[in-house]
């Protein structure tokens, strides 16, 4: 039987890259917003000040961008618990 030695600071960087991960998929919505004329310093720390450029149209254009990303993200989660689910069944870890 194969053998797979998973430790608890692999298990670690695993969170962290989808940490990471999550954190870029926000980043994209803003990203959104940047390429249709909405910079992201005329949002941060305005409080309710918001430009003109933002419609609410944009706005939920952007949301939809960081909804979509965001499942996308979580199913990778789902995916990599399983597996290890599945491989501590089997009991492939030493």
């Amino acid at each position: 039987m194969c053998h797979v030695d998973v430790s608890h600071n692999s298990l670690t960087h695993i969170k962290k890259y989808l940490n990471i991960l999550t954190m870029m998929y926000i980043c994209r919505s803003f990203w959104y917003l940047q390429r249709n004329g909405v910079p992201f310093s005329s949002l941060a720390l305005k409080f309710g000040n918001y430009p003109e450029a933002l419609t609410s149209d944009l706005l939920n254009e952007a949301q939809s961008v960081y909804f979509f990303t965001l499942v996308v993200t979580q199913w990778g989660c789902v995916a990599t618990f399983l597996s290890l689910l599945f491989a501590w069944e089997a009991d492939m870890f030493l």
